[in-house]
Formats: structure tokens, C-alpha cells, sequence
């Protein structure tokens, strides 16, 4: 027996072609696979089966992507061009006692962790990058969101000093949190980048505290990257806030010798 599709197909090009010399034209269609149906048939050792288009599929990833908020700036991080040449395999970190190597190492091996592991079945934890300033932290992060987004999962990427001016602000024209603040709270994925040196106000901090305490209660994945060290963080956004982040994540330190992003201009000016 022919499959069905073949079956639809002979009367339809018949009409087609009746309409065609009546003056009729094809409509133009975006996707010429579906017609824009969203759906095609295709052959399997069971028989025609249906499933999305790639159109389909295309269009929701395009929403994630937009929905995440990550800069255009951070869509080409990967984990695959986060280089170890840049931290030194000589150099000890006093504070842990490793390499510089082997803590870049370590953070990129649990960043891919976190990025691959099926929430639905296993939870991923937090992740804490550590670090001065042009060390790697919100590469690591970026690459998370990018992997994330390429398995269609919903991730929100939040820089902390915007957010908080986006809440002041908000706050100011009396209009309430912006959705995507909103969101912060509930997305199955969300990344804080550069939670560093700011002028906090006694609201912020309270802002800070109730978006980790209720992600840490709901055991929503969450990564935070901070240049503070645990004790500025408990000096600035309090002990609580501090002890949330320490109780609830895996801390990974990145140390290099200078500043990574200094050192790639340098030597693409030679």
C-alpha cells in the first residue's frame, strides 16, 4: 500500500493544475517544507509519522534566545573556546592550594555539568564563580546560557548592576517590577552576573536576598558571578545573603596573572 502522503499528493497536483490554467497562482508560503502548517510527515521504519518543522523549532529558539536576555555580545562563548592557556600551570593559589590551571579546569569541567545535567532528574546545584576581574567568570557563565539554550531550556541572564537600576527605576515611576524581574524569580535557569562592588541600599540587599533565598528554597538552578570575596559579600550585602550563597553553592575560584581581556588585546595588536 503507498503511504498516504503519496495517496494526497495525486489528486492535489491534478486540482493544482486545474486552478493553475484558470488563472489561479501558489500562494507564497515562508516555509515551503510545512506550508505553514508547522508540522511535516516524514518516513520512518514504522510508517509516515508527523513532527515539528524546523521552522517551528527555529522560531522557538529564537524566542529563548531573545527571552534570555544574554548580550549579543556573549552569544559566541562556548565552553569549546574557553581557553586553559591563559592561567598559568606553575603558579600555586594560596587559598586552595591548586594551580591556576587546574582551578580553570575544575570550574569549566563543573560549568559543562551544570549545563548538561537534566534538571528534570537531577539537580544541578548553584554555582559560585569567584574571581578578579577579566578572569573567566562571565565566559563560564555565558557558555552555560548558550548550552542551555541549545537544549531548548528556559534560562534568564541577569547583570546585577542593571537589574537593580531596572528595579530603582521602577520603583521610581511607582510600575512595579519589570516582567523579566519577575521572572528572575521563577525561571528554571537564571545567571547573576557581576554581583560586585555597588551602592547598595538597604532595599537592594533586600531585593538580593529574597531573589536567591526563594530561588534556594525551590531548588531552582542558579549561577552568581562575584570579583567580592565571601567577606565583602557578607560586608555588603549581609551576613545573610552570604551564608545563602555559601550554604547553597559549589564555589569555583579563577586566578590568572593579569586580566585575560587585557592580555587578548594586547595580543591581537601585537
Amino acid at each position: 500500500m503507498e503511504p498516504i502522503g503519496t495517496l494526497l499528493q495525486q489528486p492535489l497536483a491534478k486540482w493544482k493544475h486545474v486552478l493553475q490554467t484558470r488563472g489561479w497562482r501558489p500562494r507564497q508560503f515562508h516555509c515551503e517544507r510545512c506550508l505553514d502548517t508547522g508540522v511535516i510527515l516524514i518516513q520512518t521504519p514504522q510508517g509516515e509519522r508527523a513532527r515539528l518543522c524546523n521552522c517551528i523549532l527555529d522560531t522557538k529558539q529564537r524566542g529563548l534566545e531573545d527571552a534570555s536576555r544574554l548580550p549579543p555580545k556573549l552569544r559566541e562563548e562556548r565552553f569549546e573556546n574557553f581557553s586553559l592557556q591563559y592561567y598559568s600551570a606553575d603558579r600555586i593559589d594560596p587559598e586552595t592550594g591548586h594551580s591556576y590551571r587546574a582551578l580553570a579546569a575544575f570550574a569549566l569541567q563543573q560549568a559543562k555539568r551544570f549545563a548538561e545535567t537534566d534538571r528534570l532528574k537531577q539537580d544541578p546545584g548553584w554555582l559560585l564563580f569567584m574571581g578578579e576581574v577579566g578572569r573567566g567568570k562571565t565566559h563560564l557563565a555565558a557558555s552555560i546560557v548558550n548550552r542551555l539554550l541549545q537544549r531548548n531550556e528556559e534560562v534568564l541572564f541577569l547583570v546585577v548592576p542593571d537589574f537593580l537600576e531596572a528595579l530603582r527605576e521602577s520603583m521610581r515611576r511607582d510600575q512595579g517590577n519589570p516582567v523579566y524581574a519577575q521572572w528572575a524569580y521563577t525561571v528554571p535557569y537564571l545567571v547573576m552576573d557581576d554581583l560586585g562592588v555597588h551602592n547598595y541600599s538597604e532595599w537592594t540587599v533586600n531585593q538580593i536576598y529574597s531573589l536567591l533565598n526563594e530561588r534556594s528554597l525551590y531548588k531552582r538552578p542558579t549561577v552568581v558571578t562575584t570579583n567580592l570575596s565571601l567577606e565583602q559579600i557578607a560586608a555588603l550585602l549581609g551576613a545573610r545573603t552570604s551564608s545563602r550563597l555559601i550554604e547553597t553553592s559549589q564555589i569555583l575560584r579563577l586566578v590568572a596573572e593579569e586580566d585575560i581581556r587585557v592580555r587578548l588585546r594586547r595580543e591581537w595588536m601585537g
